[in-house]
């Protein structure tokens, strides 16, 4: 069970990394400034959304649970991701 659990974290964090990597380079590619406002909201959006989806689990009761590591998982990984791309975008 423990190997699943840890599992479902690493999927959490590697979708919500992703995401907010396609955020980051969709913002690059239009011009807007990676490290202004616009990029925070957009990192608050993605974990907002992850955190709406966790509720809406608890509150259907579709045999889905409700876990805050999953929202700490989406966190971390939208933090990691914009790190990685941040540094790599002020390397370049």
């Amino acid at each position: 069970m423990a190997d699943w659990l840890a599992l479902d974290k690493l999927a959490h964090l590697l979708l919500y990394g992703i995401w907010a990597a396609l955020w980051f380079r969709w913002k690059r590619t239009t011009g807007t400034d990676v490290s202004g406002g616009s990029m925070a909201a957009g990192l608050l959006f993605m974990g907002g959304y992850g955190a709406i989806l966790e509720v809406l689990q608890w509150a259907m009761e579709a045999d889905r649970y409700f876990e805050v590591p999953d929202i700490v998982a989406n966190i971390i990984g939208i933090l990691l991701s914009y790190g990685i791309n941040f540094l790599i975008y002020k390397m370049c």
